[in-house]
């Protein structure tokens, strides 16, 4: 994403995981660190809305998408609609969170006088579409499966590779 751009943008949406211990993603890491610098613009004519994603079982729950969404506040941005927080079955949290994502954007740019001028600008190329779903999952070999948390811990957290082929 073009950070330059931030602050003429009108309508922002953010999807993104935590990673790790809180981490964001690596493509998304310098827009994060950027959004929490001292560099980070005013952006008073925003309003945006913030979709975590992530998984309960680590102690930092969808923590980058809570640091976004506080963050556009402090810069002066307008919440749309509350920050969604989805665990490893996001589809239940997800899919009405960009229902009403979509919702909104149709009903901002039927409110302007002037045509929209604005573009959507995605971290990364769009993925041709996935014919595997949780319904219909991928059948993978398991290359690795090492427990990660302590043994007396509560929970048996995971680091799991699969071989995904082409």
């Amino acid at each position: 994403y073009p950070l330059r751009e931030l602050k003429s943008e009108r309508l922002l949406y953010v999807v993104i995981s935590t990673q790790g211990d809180g981490d964001p993603p690596d493509d998304a890491r310098g827009f994060v660190e950027f959004l929490a610098g001292k560099r980070a613009p005013r952006v008073e004519n925003l309003e945006f809305a913030v979709l975590g994603l992530g998984d309960s079982s680590y102690a930092k729950f969808c923590a980058v998408g809570a640091s976004i969404d506080e963050r556009l506040v402090e810069l002066g941005g307008k919440r749309l609609f509350a920050r969604g927080e989805a665990d490893v079955d996001f589809e239940t949290i997800a899919q009405p969170w960009l229902a009403r994502a979509l919702t909104s954007a149709r009903e901002a740019l039927k409110s302007t006088s002037s045509p929209p001028t604005g573009k959507v600008t995605p971290l990364r190329p769009q993925r041709a579409p996935v014919v595997w779903s949780h319904d219909r999952p991928y059948s993978a070999e398991v290359l690795a499966n090492q427990r990660i948390a302590a043994s007396n811990g509560g929970k048996d957290v995971r680091h799991i590779e699969l071989a995904l082929g082409d």
